[in-house]
């Protein structure tokens, strides 16, 4: 527990017992210990203040307040206990569609179940059959559980007397209290109902809840709500800046209520990182916010950091808001990039599905929209939803910074895939010999053994890949073929870091780039000269000679001073580079230029390879000689056949001439 949390009635916050652990913590064991064994609390442990939290800004009916139980330390100690224990088999005690507060679920999984199933219903075009979609509403749902179905539903799972007993301890114990103009009014006995502020409460609300989900399969119609479902717009139209609007407003409202208020610039940098900016997160987690939208964001937040103490007074921008939002290091202040931030944190549902395969929303998103393949290599598909359309569009960041870890190497492909280690691309770099690219890495390492054949590896490689493949480390412990996260030490994807990658990789360039033309878009992008690199072409890009005039005349000046093979491998990076770039416009597909130059060697090659296959099946057509019939040797008669038929009646007719020497029939 955070030290500073507010105390129950007692007037003990968790510093103390922090503080003073060694002087009580073993009497607080023992005291805990034997509550537990008789079974009952003194009754000043389980008292508990009511704090009425506002919910809106001028509340005026109970719907509007939110009432958090101030629990006395002690107890919440207890409490904490057994929900840690309840925690870690929470997930065999309820079904995959509640995933809140279960380990190794997320609450945005239901989230965009529930967006791909509206979408469904939405885009259904064929059969005659209806679908219904219907939305439960169980607001003040923990205030009115009924203790006698709770205990039901603990003993319908097979828990034990002793803790169903601890259990209701915890519930049935309690007796409120309402601190009001400095006095208690209380206490006040409950008769059913959680305590939001109680760590048992959120896990023994769920378990609750499964009663209404077993309901729901037994009745065969586990459906989900449209309009808003779990703070999340389920079904969205065309313009997406209309239905995300009101987070923008969200904004506006909290920036108006501190716009009188004289704050400092600290103030202001403080208001902006912790409260503005988190405003959005929520929503940016499942969805990626149209662009536009997210410039009207970013320029009410500069009007906010340059304006003064009025409303009207907007003051003069000396930065934008993109030079704001550089890091204190670069010469900003280090403010939110909201397009890296919003791609960033929609990979994480990427990497989630990756991650848990067999979790209910991979499954769902995986029929739907990449059957045959993995969700690196997934395609946007014909009429996608939203969130998928974020998803896809995320996994930029995974493709940047994820690797293959070697475990039976029958996933991985050798050119297609990265999974070399201390390269800084990961992927192993062309051109390569033809059969390399239809080859696992599994071909790479001896039978039986996870070792690597270094005498096939250096027959089949060239160049300095040979090393980088055999410096790749085996681990024998890994069994199976995994996708580990490369920018964290755990190997796992979080959202600071894929932050980072975005702001490095892929916006690096996207505000402050030159003009494009042609010679920018073939040469002098940076992405462009790395495609260059990859396809083994750097030194015709570096070459004097191909430095002046326009496109075309470059062209011309290196197809005069190179072989066929050379111009070959050109004009196919030409094509990739251009393709690249179209793709990026008009779909928002980003590849990398290590991609880009692999595909274009592969393009020449298969070009090349067909081309070959031609020549060698061309023969030359010689006249046909007119056919004579010949009369048989001596003592022989012949027999010559014919056959016809009629196409589509299926009648046939055969014929037999039988001929002797003399030329009888």
């Amino acid at each position: 527990m955070h030290p500073d949390k507010s105390q129950g009635p007692d007037g003990f916050n968790p510093a103390f017992y922090q503080r003073f652990w060694e002087q009580c913590g073993d009497d607080i064991f023992v005291a805990a210990s034997n509550w537990l064994d008789r079974g009952y609390f003194p009754t000043s442990l389980n008292e508990t203040n009511i704090c009425l939290i506002p919910k809106c800004d001028n509340p005026i009916s109970m719907k509007d307040l939110r009432p958090i139980s101030l629990c006395n330390v002690l107890y919440k100690m207890i409490s904490k206990v057994l929900a840690n224990r309840l925690k870690d088999c929470l997930d065999r005690c309820v079904s995959q569609e509640q995933s809140a507060f279960v380990e190794g679920r997320s609450i945005l999984d239901n989230a965009l179940i529930a967006i791909e199933v509206i979408h469904a219903l939405k885009r259904k075009t064929k059969g005659r059959r209806g679908e219904l979609a219907l939305k439960i509403d169980i607001s003040k749902a923990h205030d009115k559980v009924d203790w006698g179905f709770l205990r039901g539903v603990l003993t319908s799972m097979g828990f034990g007397d002793s803790w169903i007993r601890w259990i209701m301890m915890c519930v049935s114990s309690v007796n409120y209290s309402v601190p009001m103009n400095y006095n208690k009014v209380g206490p006040i006995i409950p008769g059913r109902g959680l305590r939001q502020g109680d760590p048992l409460s959120p896990y023994l609300f769920i378990m609750v809840t499964e009663g209404l989900t077993s309901l729901i399969h037994q009745a065969g119609k586990c459906r989900r709500g449209t309009s808003i479902y779990l703070g999340l717009p389920s079904m969205i139209g065309r313009s997406k800046k209309a239905i995300f609007s009101y987070i923008k407003d969200r904004i506006w409202k909290k920036m108006n209520s501190w716009r009188g208020r004289a704050l400092s610039k600290a103030g202001k940098e403080v208001m902006i990182k912790s409260v503005l900016q988190a405003i959005p997160s929520y929503v940016m987690s499942m969805f990626i916010l149209p662009s536009s939208l997210i410039d009207d964001i970013e320029k009410m937040l500069n009007a906010f950091w340059w304006g003064g103490g009025s409303n009207n007074n907007k003051g003069i921008h000396w930065l934008a808001w993109d030079r704001l939002a550089c890091p204190k290091a670069n010469g900003g202040l280090g403010f939110r990039n909201f397009e890296a931030f919003n791609m960033a944190i929609v990979a994480k549902q990427a990497w989630n599905i990756i991650q848990n395969p067999e979790s209910l929303v991979a499954k769902i998103i995986k029929a739907r929209y990449f059957p045959r393949s993995s969700l690196l290599e997934a395609s946007l598909v014909y009429n996608p939803s939203f969130a998928w359309r974020s998803i896809w569009k995320a996994r930029q960041i995974l493709l940047h910074g994820c690797r293959w870890r070697i475990g039976s190497g029958d996933r991985i492909r050798v050119m297609y895939d990265p999974w070399l280690r201390g390269n800084d691309d990961r992927w192993v770099s062309s051109p390569q010999v033809e059969c390399v690219y239809d080859l696992f890495v599994k071909d790479l390492l001896l039978e039986n053994y996870k070792t690597c054949d270094i005498a096939k590896i250096r027959n089949l490689f060239i160049g300095p890949v040979v090393k980088e493949i055999i410096a790749t480390p085996l681990i024998s412990s890994v069994k199976e073929d995994k996708v580990v996260w490369e920018e964290e030490r755990n190997r796992c994807y979080s959202v600071k870091s894929g932050y980072n990658l975005a702001i490095r990789c892929i916006f690096r360039s996207n505000k402050y780039h030159v003009e494009e033309d042609d010679i920018h878009v073939f040469f002098g992008c940076v992405a462009t000269r790395e495609c260059w690199m990859t396809a083994d072409l750097s030194q015709l890009l570096e070459n004097p000679s191909y430095q002046d005039g326009i496109v075309e005349e470059r062209v011309f000046e290196m197809c005069r001073n190179e072989d066929n093979a050379m111009i070959g491998r050109v004009a196919s990076l030409f094509w990739c580079i251009w393709h690249n770039r179209n793709d990026k416009i008009w779909n928002d597909n980003i590849q990398l230029p290590s991609q880009v130059g692999r595909m274009a060697f592969a393009v020449w090659n298969e070009w090349f390879t067909v081309h070959q296959l031609r020549r060698q099946n061309i023969v030359p057509v010689e006249n046909p000689r007119p056919v004579r019939w010949e009369k048989p040797g001596v003592r022989w008669i012949k027999c010559n056949v014919d056959v016809a038929f009629v196409t589509g009646s299926g009648i046939t007719s055969r014929v037999f001439v039988f001929a002797t020497p003399m030329g009888d029939v």
